[in-house]
């Protein structure tokens, strides 16, 4: 019905019934409009429930892409909710699945006395990682909730993946560097460095943005495929590579544990660091290692020596970070802090991270490997 339709219908139900009578009528017809525009409003805007004692669950980015670390934020009902277990150990209220990984949820230390103090409400996180080769889609997460009673409650939370631009670079190896290539070794290493990135701990240890652990040129970043020989071994550059002097000091990123002191075929010498919360830092192609496993170390600690060992054609060191058992890009998080790590000491500002390419763009360098571009470490 028109607006002119509807004067005329007015003025003739006035004058014929009297003005309540015109008034009930423009009330009736009203009301379906109403109730459309309502139900459209809400079509358009869905509001999530959520079972009983998740007060809401908070993913960020909203539009992750591969090789990008996801920060899940469950907030929960701290009286319904059973009490997590003493710190250190990774027995919580909270747990999660993701890509066929667990997903670890701990009480955000920064947050959940505010929150929980005021409101009831107790924060947990959980850092989830997309490798590079990880296809654009939709992925599940879902998350469990013990509640004191001992009864599970679960959601699960849609986390939509766009795509990021890869290229593909052709390397020719050596005659000595042929071994490498073999896919048997190949897959084995990869399967030997998915079960150390999927061991969660705790507490975190980092407290700022990482530092780069030496000083010296880019010369390859993350994320490309590669070809080696014309054979495509289905993998990617799992972490960044930074020219250096043979003998040159590789210094821890942040504290952590030391749970690897190997001499790998295709990442050659390598250290690997357990941060805790599923966060591990590798450093790869040593010409020596000056840690031992089970070892502390604190941020800038020495680990070892640049060398050219494993599938490498010059001294340098690879510099890989794994978050939630995925190889990621390890560029943003050298200006930015990882949220669950001890924050407590305090957040570096990116100001402060001189070792940061502050123009770095993920997926815009078509030409890695004839890139070089002056870092600094602390």
């Amino acid at each position: 019905m028109n607006t002119r339709s509807m004067q005329v219908i007015l003025r003739v139900t006035a004058r014929t019934f009297g003005f309540g009578m015109a008034l009930l009528f423009l009330v009736l017809a009203l009301t379906p409009m109403l109730v459309h525009a309502s139900t459209s409003q809400t079509a358009q805007e869905p509001r999530v429930r959520y079972p009983s004692a998740i007060y809401g669950i908070t993913i960020t980015p909203s539009n992750p892409q591969p090789g990008d670390v996801v920060t899940v934020w469950a907030d929960v009902d701290a009286f319904l909710t059973a009490q997590p277990q003493v710190i250190g150990t990774s027995l919580s209220p909270v747990i999660g699945s993701f890509r066929q990984h667990t997903a670890h949820f701990s009480l955000d230390d920064l947050a959940a006395p505010a929150v929980q103090s005021s409101e009831g409400i107790s924060r947990y996180v959980a850092l989830l990682g997309f490798d590079a080769l990880a296809p654009a889609g939709v992925y599940t997460l879902s998350v469990e909730v013990t509640l004191s009673s001992g009864e599970k409650i679960h959601t699960d939370q849609p986390i939509v993946l766009a795509a990021r631009p890869s290229y593909l670079e052709y390397i020719t190896l050596p005659n000595s560097l042929i071994k490498t290539l073999d896919p048997e070794v190949n897959a084995q290493e990869a399967q030997t460095f998915a079960e150390i990135y999927s061991a969660y701990t705790e507490p975190g240890h980092w407290s700022r943005a990482l530092p780069l652990p030496i000083s010296g040129s880019f010369t390859a970043y993350y994320g490309n495929r590669r070809i080696y020989n014309g054979i495509d071994l289905g993998t990617f550059h799992s972490g960044l590579d930074i020219a250096a002097g043979i003998g040159t000091l590789v210094h821890a990123a942040a504290p952590g544990r030391v749970v690897a002191v190997t001499p790998f075929v295709i990442h050659g010498l390598s250290v690997v660091l357990d941060h805790g919360h599923g966060v591990f830092t590798t450093y790869s192609h040593l010409s020596q290692a000056g840690v031992a496993v089970g070892q502390m170390v604190r941020e800038g600690d020495p680990l070892g020596k640049v060398g050219n060992s494993g599938r490498s054609e010059g001294p340098h060191l690879h510099f890989e970070l794994a978050v939630g058992g995925a190889a990621v890009d390890p560029m943003f998080w050298l200006t930015n802090t990882l949220p669950g790590g001890d924050m407590a000491q305090g957040r570096n500002s990116a100001a402060n991270n001189l070792a940061a390419n502050d123009s770095y763009t993920p997926g815009t360098r078509a030409e890695y490997a004839s890139l070089r571009y002056m870092v600094r470490a602390r």
